[in-house]
């Protein structure tokens, strides 16, 4: 689920969009797309590109996913 106020949030992302790649990554469990922020953050970049599919269409739409000062 998004949360409201989050970096997902923030993003655009509803529920029902399903997060298909990440860092030039495929993901399709929650924990891949966590490991893919993390080594992004622990990296020092600000943000990672996501690739989303959203509901009825087959193809993804890319996605900054701009993370937030912890």
């Amino acid at each position: 689920a998004v949360q409201p106020g989050t970096a997902a949030a923030d993003a655009g992302l509803r529920p029902g969009y399903v997060i298909v790649r990440a860092a030039q990554q495929t993901v399709s469990t929650p924990a891949e797309l966590r490991d893919a922020v993390q080594a992004a953050k622990a990296a020092g970049r600000p943000s990672i590109l996501l690739f989303v599919r959203l509901p009825g269409s087959q193809g993804a739409v890319p996605g900054l996913l701009r993370f937030k000062d912890e």
